[in-house]
């Protein structure tokens, strides 16, 4: 039985329920096509506007901001240590964030199809700033011995 991981996700990409966890390779890119599927809906979603709103600069800041998320999350994957992966995550916290902001403020009108999309997409933003959230609460807090002792004598 497939796990729908949400609302956006192509039947390819859901990982399916099974007795053994999904290996860290597939969770890491699990995430990042999450942001890319979330970029390329809030794209599709654009389109369906009316004419006289694709250009107004609450959609543009939508689409930077969507497109940002996902570019910084493959900067986390690419990152040399953890103090760089630990700022790019905070740039997915923002992002995230921004991205929530611009969907919320967006006014699409009176369709039903379009409102009723708008939320799934605010949806998606807000579950993604909250697993970013989560992952700087988890890796940002675990002490490392990449850290130097401090010395009490001096």
């Amino acid at each position: 039985m497939p796990r729908i991981i949400g609302a956006f996700f192509p039947l390819f990409l859901m990982a399916t329920a099974t007795a053994e966890k999904p290996s860290r390779f597939a969770r890491k890119y699990e995430l990042e096509n999450r942001t890319l599927e979330l970029a390329m809906s809030v794209r599709q979603f654009v389109r369906k506007l009316p004419r006289y709103m694709h250009m107004s600069e609450d959609v543009v800041q939508l689409l930077r901001a969507s497109g940002a998320l996902g570019a910084a999350y493959i900067e986390v994957n690419e990152a040399n240590g953890r103090k760089a992966a630990l700022g790019h995550i905070r740039s997915c916290i923002r992002e995230a964030k921004e991205t929530h902001f611009w969907l919320r403020v967006l006014e699409v009108g009176t369709s039903e199809r379009l409102v009723a999309e708008k939320q799934k997409l605010t949806d998606e933003a807000f579950a993604l700033l909250r697993i970013f959230c989560a992952i700087l609460g988890k890796v940002g807090t675990r002490k490392t011995s990449e850290q130097p002792a401090e010395s009490s004598s001096k």
